[in-house]
């Protein structure tokens, strides 16, 4: 997490080219659960003692859609819980800002961002500061409840930043903090198998693509 924050995407924030930190985001996303693909196949019908139908199975468009439906609310009320969980957490409630939660095609995801004044991490390390922490204990009382893969990533903005180690970056500094923010979900009680990935992608992929430095 640069300066921008954790999923959990650590996303990020600006940092002297010297930096300690660039920008962080964290990413954390509940993969969607996979999906019947439709198949146009016919509907199938039960018949009765005479050979007429008595109602029709449900195709798998129709399932489809129902497991669609099904996870869109199960993911509604995932990030319901969450920001409901901050506002009543006195430690919390002015950090609502730095979390964002929406839905993109591989499911939910939840961000962790930087904002002026309220960093997830101090500059240019991935130890996780104790209110980062406590926001990820709510994040994975949330995310225990649901049955999807979790997925994390970290990322910097596009300031350089050189580490205290040579050759130390952005990328390491973005892995670095997606595997501290994989420690601390776990340690907070979300299963260890549910993480499918952690990965750091450094300014490859920032919040806000028309200035990949803020």
């Amino acid at each position: 997490v640069g300066q921008q924050g954790p999923l959990l995407r650590h996303l990020p924030g600006a940092h002297p080219a010297d930096g300690a930190l660039g920008h962080f985001t964290q990413s954390v996303h509940a993969q969607a659960l996979p999906r019947l693909a439709a198949g146009g196949r016919v509907v199938e019908e039960d018949r009765g003692p005479g050979g007429q139908a008595t109602h029709a199975k449900p195709s798998e468009a129709d399932l489809e859609k129902a497991l669609a439906k099904r996870e869109d609310e199960r993911f509604a009320k995932a990030e319901a819980e969450l920001k409901q969980a901050i506002e009543q957490a006195p430690d919390l409630k002015s950090l609502a800002k730095n979390i964002i939660v929406d839905r993109t095609p591989e499911g939910l995801r939840i961000q962790v961002v930087d904002q002026e004044g309220q960093p997830m991490f101090p500059l240019g390390s991935a130890e996780m500061p104790e209110r980062t922490k406590l926001l990820m204990k709510k994040i994975s009382q949330v995310v225990a409840k649901l049955p999807n893969k979790i997925s994390i990533s970290g990322h910097t903005d596009a300031q350089p930043y050189r580490g205290a180690k040579g050759g130390h970056g952005n990328w390491e500094l973005s892995s670095d903090r997606a595997l501290a923010s994989r420690r601390e979900l776990v340690d907070s009680g979300l299963k260890s198998d549910r993480v499918l990935k952690v990965e750091g992608k450094a300014e490859m992929d920032p919040l806000v693509k028309d200035d990949p430095k803020s």
